[in-house]
């Protein structure tokens, strides 16, 4: 090969070869996993769809946190989660950084605003009860990237389901529905926070897991004993924008995502559109405890059951 042909094609290789050499390595997620394997909990049976619970009392007891106001353990993880530069990142390790933050944010503040003010150790049933001097639990603003102010739902928006306009202007480009089944927004209604962080080089199979999961559970697509009718979850009419914005759309998702009793109803009666929406449960994800128990650490007659 004539010199020039081979310095040619070395320029070619090189330039080919920037943009993967541009993109930063994939985040370090050491230290949300060692929270989630410290208070995540599996309480479902085995063989059955996985449900966990998040235990944010023994965390809150552990970093007393009604003392200090403040965690140093959730203070690293935000530190490690946030060091990477989300531009830099390639579209698979962008998405499940994505999922992880916003993952993280929930369980954050969920634990730091977990007890209501001034009633001892009465905790809240749910986010949407956490009010604060900064707002609603989903409308504070948690974290600022690039000089912009976050709230956990302009993050989502901007992040997970990565549409440049923000709240509270309407949705304007549709994302890949599967990740509404990887966020867990603290709550026993929404996909369940899953026990560990998402990766960029197996991202596609973590979302099909999820989201089969998800629909494989009761609390989402429940089917009846004759196999004769469905009832869906609300959260997925509210999350119905990503499945084509219609009742049309989330049935065509569910005859290619939900278990093969919710496709055998669809298919055999024709649905155009879910039958029925059942209610949202918002009750804190809260890893429960036998009646007179209490987090290690804690007097059990200091603790009060909300």
């Amino acid at each position: 090969m004539r010199a020039p042909i081979r310095h040619a094609l070395a320029l070619l290789l090189a330039f080919v070869a920037m943009p993967a050499l541009a993109r930063a390595a994939a985040p370090d997620y050491s230290l949300w996993q060692q929270l989630l394997q410290r208070y995540a909990r599996q309480v479902s049976a085995k063989g059955q769809p996985i449900e966990t619970r998040f235990d944010y009392e023994q965390l809150y007891v552990d970093e007393k946190i009604w003392i200090s106001h403040e965690s140093g353990v959730l203070a690293k993880v935000r530190e490690q989660m946030f060091a990477v530069d989300p531009a830099t990142l390639g579209d698979a390790d962008r998405k499940a950084w994505a999922v992880n933050a916003y993952n993280f944010l929930v369980v954050e503040r969920a634990t730091l605003k977990l007890l209501v003010p001034n009633r001892r150790f009465l905790r809240y049933r749910s986010v949407n009860e956490m009010l604060s001097p900064e707002g609603k639990f989903f409308e504070s603003k948690v974290v600022t990237l690039g000089g912009q102010q976050y709230s956990i739902a302009d993050f989502e928006r901007a992040f997970v389901q990565g549409d440049p306009v923000l709240l509270p202007e309407p949705r304007s480009r549709a994302a890949d529905p599967r990740l509404g089944f990887a966020t867990c927004p603290g709550s026993i209604g929404g996909p369940t926070l899953w026990l560990r962080p998402f990766r960029g080089d197996s991202l596609e199979a973590q979302l099909d897991r999820v989201t089969r999961n998800a629909l494989s559970e009761p609390r989402w697509v429940r089917v009846s004993a004759k196999k004769d009718d469905i009832e869906v979850s609300d959260a997925l009419f509210t999350r119905r924008f990503d499945m084509g914005g219609d009742g049309a759309g989330i049935i065509r998702f569910l005859e290619k995502q939900s278990s093969k009793d919710a496709q055998g109803v669809i298919r055999k009666y024709k649905l155009t559109a879910p039958p029925r929406y059942m209610p949202y449960d918002w009750r804190l994800n809260q890893l429960e405890r036998e009646k007179g128990t209490a987090p290690q650490g804690i007097a059990a007659d200091s603790t009060r059951k909300s």
